[in-house]
């Protein structure tokens, strides 16, 4: 066995022991599940069909600011830097004259990436505190995932405390999650959790009123998909370990291969959440140091950043939204366990660490969110003066807002959710 193969079967270990202390270890629910979905449905109200998220880090704002070249105009037309959305701007709802808050104040210098998801806002960034309350009947309470970002995540908890489970190779990401498939032993402790859990919500829907019946639901929803996995095996395409990954080995650290790897984790993501995986996903573009390139740009990004070259960055924040949308196309495409499309389900939300890092300012950055089905007012532009407000209008969207730490004053914006 070579050093690279060595790696790779000690990587698996370490995290399979993760994975089952995490998640196999303890009760499914820990007697929790219908609890925590009474009490979510009870103090928040829940977009009807959404039931995953994915984040979507892009580092360096936007050139001269979001409303100067990415937020559409008063027609929707889209700018330079976000015309690789067109195909699919009408899923998009747009944020306007946004600034990237730390706490109660505008943050106006470049660093402290973990503002992107709140950091400072709460004692977690919000794809951790989603994984905290959403996780419990998932494989994977999170996954976090890049492409040419390095292992450093953007995530924290207590603000100071990174996570660096940051995978940036699609082919580990893929064969950590055939590895982590359920085994027949667990499968037994699976089920014994699933009659336990099954009995408390059975036990818990008497005397509920009509609001808390969506949550519980989405519940039911979940313990029925995992009774049906244990009965009849996986749903076709959802048996990893019986699927082949593409024939292809990519350096993950080579800009050249960019395009590549983001195709493959976006294979990732796909499989993921349509196999009900996870609910809440990372993904992280390049670094907030920006010390990257791409093929389509041999320059480092933070290099065009500061060269006084306007043309060449908004040729580089376009090449990443043109990423984005094979995402969001892909979700789109793609069809979930009951046959309806994926992105209907899923919220793809767009972040940005700064509103333009080339005269470090955390005003007027880009922001967006996508998908979400009839839930979300999609295909507009909507005001948006913190961050903060996005974050927890996504909380709001995923059904826990009121359950999880809020990350502004003001709450969730109006005009987003249907």
């Amino acid at each position: 066995m070579n050093n690279n193969q060595k790696n790779l079967h000690a990587g698996r270990r370490h995290f399979l022991k993760q994975m089952t202390q995490a998640t196999l270890g303890a009760p499914l629910l820990k007697g929790g599940l219908a609890a925590a979905g009474a009490a979510t449905a009870l103090n928040a109200h829940a977009a009807s069909g959404i039931k995953n998220v994915v984040f979507v880090y892009i580092p360096g704002g936007a050139p001269n600011g979001a409303s100067n070249t990415f937020t559409p105009d008063s027609n929707f037309n889209l700018k330079g830097a976000s015309a690789g959305l067109e195909a699919v701007k009408q899923e998009c709802v747009f944020f306007s004259r946004t600034a990237v808050m730390q706490g109660d104040s505008e943050f106006g210098y470049i660093g402290l990436v973990q503002r992107t998801l709140g950091g400072f806002n709460a004692p977690n960034t919000i794809d951790l505190s989603l994984a905290a309350a959403l996780g419990q009947t998932s494989l994977f309470p999170y996954l976090h995932l890049g492409v040419v970002s390095g292992t450093e995540s953007i995530s924290t908890y207590n603000t100071w405390s990174f996570t660096n489970d940051t995978m940036i190779d699609p082919r580990m990401a893929f064969t950590r999650m055939a590895d982590s498939q359920i085994g027949a032993s667990a499968s037994e402790q699976l089920r014994k959790s699933l009659q336990v859990n099954s009995a408390a919500l059975a036990k818990l829907r008497q005397g509920l009123s009509d609001f808390a019946a969506p949550r519980l639901q989405q519940n039911q929803d979940a313990l029925s998909q995992m009774q049906a996995q244990l009965d009849n095996g996986y749903p076709a395409g959802c048996d990893l370990k019986q699927t082949a990954w593409p024939a292809i080995a990519l350096n993950p650290n080579s800009g050249d291969n960019f395009s590549q790897l983001m195709d493959l984790q976006i294979e990732n993501i796909s499989l993921a959440l349509r196999c009900n995986l996870t609910r809440v996903i990372t993904l992280q573009m390049g670094s907030q140091d920006a010390n990257f390139y791409t093929e389509a740009l041999q320059m480092p990004y933070n290099q065009v950043i500061h060269s006084g070259n306007t043309a060449n960055y908004i040729a580089y924040r376009n090449y990443f939204s043109q990423q984005l949308a094979k995402l969001i196309l892909k979700l789109k495409n793609t069809s979930d366990l009951n046959g309806n499309p994926l992105l209907d389900s899923t919220l793809v939300v767009q972040v940005s660490s700064c509103g333009d890092d080339a005269i470090r300012s955390g005003s007027d950055a880009p922001f967006m969110i996508a998908g979400g089905g009839s839930a979300i007012n999609r295909g507009r532009v909507v005001f948006a003066p913190k961050h903060t407000q996005i974050l927890d209008t996504v909380a709001q969207a995923m059904g826990v807002y009121g359950s999880i730490p809020a990350y502004s004053t003001e709450g969730p914006l109006s005009g987003v959710l249907a």
